[in-house]
């Protein structure tokens, strides 16, 4: 009886397992790379916000590879990215409507040029998300907001161009 009792256990236990692993949800991998002139910025603290809730993740590149942040479906994230003597800059990324019974996660690669605090230099253009990833419904993928990109293009030129001076 006792030995019955223990298999039974030992299956039902691997049956459970195998259950969570297959009914693991979809999700979106945003692998991300910061920069400062062209070459990786480690030490860059990410603070992921969704629901009220915060994560805070530090950037650590090796050789120079992308890192990844794994974001649940049907929720509304805002990423900043900040490192002490840099401008922060934020990413607003939308999950909702996201399939979730895809066998692969979603993909979205971004680059962040971070940029050297001077002084004089007005950065409330980067109060603001300098971009919006949304899922694209009909091409049943991840996007940028290019609309979006638009209304706020002018203020980042400028910045870019005090930046530069």
């Amino acid at each position: 009886m006792y030995i019955m009792r223990t298999t039974l256990l030992a299956y039902l236990s691997v049956l459970v397992f195998s259950f969570q692993a297959f009914a693991q949800k979809t999700k979106l991998e945003l692998n991300y790379r910061i920069f400062i002139d062209k070459e990786p910025l480690s030490g860059t603290k990410i603070i992921i916000s969704a629901d009220g809730k915060t994560d805070t993740k530090t950037a650590v590149f090796k050789d120079k590879k992308a890192e990844a942040i794994f974001l649940e479906a049907d929720k509304l994230y805002t990423l900043t990215f900040q490192k002490d003597g840099f401008a922060s800059k934020i990413i607003e990324v939308s999950t909702i409507g996201m399939s979730t019974d895809r066998k692969k996660n979603y993909f979205y690669p971004i680059n962040i040029n971070m940029m050297k605090i001077k002084k004089g230099v007005d950065y409330s253009a980067l109060d603001k998300p300098i971009g919006k990833v949304y899922f694209d419904k009909e091409k049943k993928d991840f996007n940028d907001n290019r609309e979006y990109a638009k209304t706020i293009m002018k203020s980042l030129e400028k910045l870019n161009q005090e930046q530069s001076k």
